[in-house]
């Protein structure tokens, strides 16, 4: 079988409320990153990748895993 890969894809609560990041200064803005994290799992979901929590990754690269 082939070796897993491991892509991570993180980013703190913070960044989804308005005001309280750079990275979302309006409602809008913060629900457009709710809806891109969103596609990013549905791509995911229909690609088969399976999401995981980190702390699981080291089972999932052990040899079997």
């Amino acid at each position: 079988p082939a070796q897993a890969v491991v892509l991570n894809a993180m980013f703190h609560n913070v960044e989804v409320v308005a005001g309280a990041s750079p990275y979302a200064s309006s409602d809008d803005e913060a629900w457009g990153i709710v809806e891109r994290v969103g596609a990013l799992l549905e791509y995911c979901r229909g690609e088969g990748i399976a999401c995981v929590g980190l702390g699981d990754v080291p089972d999932v690269l052990a040899p079997g895993g």
